[in-house]
């Protein structure tokens, strides 16, 4: 059903010169009481570090947070635990003042939702307000997630699009999506929010090492000693395709194939079956590891370990780990759709998910490709640092006003 939503606070554009120096308030609600190292929060994590580091010209970085029954207040617990600063002073309400932009960067969905007055009382001020979209998921394929959590995004989405001058989406895929929605259903037109878009980054280099004093898990020790080693990447939900990987999986093993896959990831909503599914293969096979709770230093290792990475979502905002493995030249077998290939480009082996005798054939032609090192890598991939990110992200929202 068409929703139609009226900016009724839309505020005045202001003609005077903008301050030389600006705030950028970056919300970081959710991650900073709660890191669970999900895609998300690395993001958030990471943005929010490189631009405290270097800051958009012109701009102070603040990161601030709010939860549903408190209001937006400077996050400095958070900032000296991402900095190692000290005295950056009490968690007081933030000030904000026209020419001040503010970031929604955290999915901060819950809190976002009734804190609306102080965002009508910052626009009236001359305050921009721009959001990171990380996709619409939620919005349009409800069914792979929790009714909770569907209406919960639905609630951001629509208070997202009361108060945003702009949204910046993180590939050009998600930014196509949310200009067809904007105009389809909530009847906004183009030139009301501004639509622009970033890439994600990666940090993990070429010759990095472990991380100083974090040893891998034992679980990442047992699958160093596979002899091929394959990953999967991501929150263990039903539209991430482990259940056709595993079938896959499933029929190149009994054709002989000594390759192990691991799955790190936690498990998220609705896959019961699927996790019981897991842990019934584990019984079985040596050739199927699952991690749930990968840190840093495991996935560094594994990352440093690997053979291939498979993403096999039905859709995804971007896909993270695409960046992760190639800047280790790591071979990637990803389903064809439209985001993967704007990531990878050609530097991927892409599979169609239509009938599962033929993705697990596409699954086998891909390792034996790897064993006989005729694959197609993925190390000749354009990809980004987390400074390059955020300095792109910085910029778009500098240019606000």
């Amino acid at each position: 059903m068409r929703r139609a939503i009226t900016k009724s606070n839309a505020r005045p554009r202001f003609q005077a010169q903008r301050p030389a120096q600006r705030n950028l308030f970056v919300d970081v609600s959710i991650i900073a009481v709660n890191d669970a190292g999900t895609g998300i929060q690395r993001v958030v994590r990471s943005i929010a570090e490189r631009l405290l580091a270097d800051p958009p010209a012109g701009m102070t970085v603040h990161l601030v947070r709010a939860t549903r029954k408190r209001p937006y207040r400077y996050a400095r617990q958070y900032q000296a635990h991402l900095t190692g600063q000290s005295g950056l002073g009490d968690e007081c309400l933030l000030e904000a003042r026209r020419g001040d932009v503010f970031l929604g960067l955290d999915l901060a969905s819950r809190p976002l939702v009734m804190r609306q007055k102080e965002l009508r009382r910052w626009r009236e001020l001359g305050v921009s307000c721009a959001f990171v979209v990380y996709d619409l998921l939620p919005a349009v394929h409800p069914e792979w997630f929790t009714p909770v959590g569907a209406k919960s995004y639905r609630r951001w989405l629509e208070t997202v699009v009361m108060h945003a001058d702009a949204l910046f989406c993180i590939s050009k895929s998600v930014a196509g999506e949310v200009d067809a929605l904007l105009q389809d259903k909530f009847d906004i037109a183009r030139s009301e929010i501004l639509i622009d878009w970033f890439h994600l980054g990666a940090d993990f280099k070429a010759g990095e090492a472990t991380p100083i004093g974090a040893a891998p898990s034992a679980a990442v020790n047992a699958a160093s000693e596979a002899s091929r080693l394959v990953l999967m990447v991501g929150t263990v939900e039903p539209r991430k395709g482990h259940a056709e990987m595993l079938a896959a999986f499933e029929s190149a093993w009994r054709d002989g194939s000594n390759f192990t896959l691991v799955i790190v990831g936690k498990a998220g909503w609705s896959v019961d079956a699927l996790i019981e599914r897991i842990e019934c293969l584990q019984g079985i096979t040596n050739h199927l590891i699952w991690i749930k709770d990968a840190s840093d230093a495991d996935l560094t290792a594994l990352y440093k370990r690997a053979d291939g990475l498979i993403m096999a979502s039905e859709a995804e905002g971007f896909g993270l780990p695409i960046v992760e493995a190639a800047l280790r030249d790591i071979p990637l077998f990803l389903r064809d759709i439209p985001v993967f290939r704007e990531v990878a480009h050609e530097h991927a082996t892409y599979f169609d998910g239509n009938v599962s005798t033929e993705v697990a054939l596409s699954l086998k032609r891909w390792l034996r490709d790897i064993e006989n090192d005729c694959v197609i890598r993925s190390g000749n991939m354009a990809t980004l640092t987390w400074e390059q990110s955020a300095h792109r992200l910085g910029e778009l929202a500098a240019k606000l006003m």
